[in-house]
């Protein structure tokens, strides 16, 4: 530690303070790497460290001295008078405010310029402790702490202009609440409520998941460094948009937070989901066209088959003097042909082949008319519910299609019955074109081409059909039914078809089957 040298009392110069007499000054301050100075009540340099004399010489931010002897006051108010500074005004009132008892202390910040580089200072001025009038000085090198702090605003700059002005929808949301932490403009535009709106907001109240889910998928993305997720979204308007979520997890302060990118994939939900039901369509089409060609082929050639061998049975038993046995044995054989030639009927109805004459006919009154029917073979444990009006909507048909439909869609309702209490609900109504459902329709082909249309409905309360086996029920033969033919539904379709109507499936395994028939209404007679 360097100190003015003592001078003989009563002899001119500079009487330094007590604190500096010898044996007092620690010199352990010149071990320390801050640069330190003593000022006496008039702001003279009257000590300094080793690290200080370092400063001085090397330090070009102040013009003038700054070693022992020199008015360190002096020389600050001068330098601000030279360069207008006015920083450096500001550190020469601080310090005579400090000296002068006005303030217990005083600190600033500043900068050196030199032509290589730019070197930053934190310099601190204190009273001294004992009751000598003056100061301690302290000036601490910061400049790599101001550069880290500078890399780290400028680093903080670019995220949140990469973060506020990019067009990916971005938001930052607290994993354990999912508080919504903060939100860019894209995010504002896309769910439509404001910024500060979404800053007050959860993520339960935009996400369409049921809050456990909603929790569960929470955790995954907290303990995965990087997750993707598919979510619906609800905006401010109500509407609700598909999205896909990249969520990383980072890391700031003292808790973890995700940060969010989120891509309306909206339309190109719907873009797959119209590929899939068109190639679902084609893969229809060419199994029905294909079908098509093999059954007719075999049905005409089965059914001229049949019936050349019914004739000739007939001829036989005519011609026959009157033997049982052989009668017996004839008859059976022309009872099989019948079978046979109403398999190969069915099949051309199914193929759209077969077709009987159309005229108008009221739809409510025959289906009535066709329940009585079918009710005396309904088993004791299903209860039939029915809302039919009559006079009810006009269709053109026949009550033998009419019998065929209803006939094969309330059996196969009762059937999908466990024993027990069953209901078996059947109604008809008219509806616009626009009511057809899009899902499981038969043909797949269909677009409605008549604005008004009338529905056959029969619900129930069975075992339900599950979802891959929709698309197979109306193949020939196919059936789920340990006995049966596999045709009651395919001659369906194929009146169905033969009406320039569609068929409609709704059904979930335990809950139950809806089958709605819809045929093109017609003008009502007279």
């Amino acid at each position: 530690m360097k100190t003015i040298p003592q001078v003989p009392s009563g002899e001119p110069g500079v009487s330094p303070c007590s604190a500096f007499e010898e044996g007092l000054v620690p010199t352990v301050l010149d071990a320390l790497s801050e640069h330190i100075a003593i000022l006496d009540a008039e702001g003279t340099i009257i000590a300094v460290n080793e690290a200080w004399c370092r400063f001085a010489d090397q330090n070009n931010c102040l013009p003038g001295k700054m070693g022992l002897g020199e008015n360190y006051l002096g020389i600050c108010r001068k330098a601000a008078q030279a360069t207008q500074a006015k920083g450096i005004q500001d550190i020469a009132d601080g310090i005579q405010a400090v000296l002068s008892g006005v303030r217990p202390d005083f600190a600033a910040e500043y900068a050196c310029n030199s032509p290589t580089e730019q070197r930053w200072f934190a310099m601190s001025v204190r009273p001294l402790v004992r009751t000598e009038k003056g100061a301690v000085v302290t000036h601490e090198n910061i400049t790599e702490l101001k550069l880290r702090e500078n890399a780290l605003r400028e680093s903080e700059a670019l995220f949140r202009s990469l973060f506020e002005n990019h067009s990916a929808i971005k938001l930052i949301i607290d994993p354990t609440t999912a508080r919504i932490i903060d939100a860019n403009a894209a995010a504002v535009g896309f769910y439509g409520w404001s910024l500060e709106e979404l800053r007050r907001m959860s993520m339960h109240q935009i996400n369409t998941l049921p809050p456990e889910a909603m929790d569960s998928e929470s955790a995954k993305a907290r303990n995965s460094p990087r997750e993707t997720f598919q979510f619906r979204h609800r905006r401010a308007n109500g509407s609700v948009r598909d999205v896909e979520v990249y969520c990383n997890r980072i890391r700031t302060g003292d808790r973890d937070l995700l940060y969010s990118i989120i891509h309306d994939i909206t339309d190109r939900k719907l873009a797959e989901d119209a590929r899939k039901q068109l190639e679902d369509r084609n893969r229809h089409l060419e199994k029905s066209l294909s079908l098509n060609r093999m059954a007719g082929a075999v049905a005409h050639h089965f059914n001229n088959q049949l019936q050349a061998m019914m004739m000739s049975q007939e001829l036989a038993l005519n011609s026959l003097p009157d033997p049982e046995r052989a009668r017996e044995y004839l008859q059976m054989a022309q009872n099989s042909a019948r079978e046979a030639n109403s398999v190969s009927s069915l099949m051309l109805t199914y193929l759209g082949q077969n077709v009987l004459r159309h005229q108008p006919l009221d739809l409510g009154a025959t289906c009535l008319a066709e329940l009585r029917q079918i009710c005396a073979e309904k088993p004791r444990h299903v209860t039939l519910e029915q809302q039919i009006p009559s006079p009810g909507p006009a269709v053109r048909s026949n009550s033998h299609e009419i019998h065929q439909i209803l006939g094969c869609l309330v059996t196969n309702a009762w059937e999908a019955c466990m024993p027990g209490r069953a209901t078996v609900r059947i109604t008809v109504r008219a509806c616009h074109a626009a009511e057809i459902p899009a899902a499981n329709r038969f043909p797949v082909t269909f677009s409605p081409a008549a604005p008004g249309y009338v529905c056959i409905e029969v619900s129930d309360t069975g075992s339900g059909i599950p979802g891959e086996n929709i698309g197979q029920l109306f193949d020939p033969f196919y059936s789920t039914k340990f006995a049966g033919r596999g045709l009651g539904l395919p001659v369906v379709l194929g009146i169905v078809r033969s009406h320039e109507g569609v068929v409609t499936v709704e059904s979930e395994p335990g809950h139950g089957s809806t089958f709605r028939i819809f045929l093109p209404q017609a003008a009502r007679q007279g």
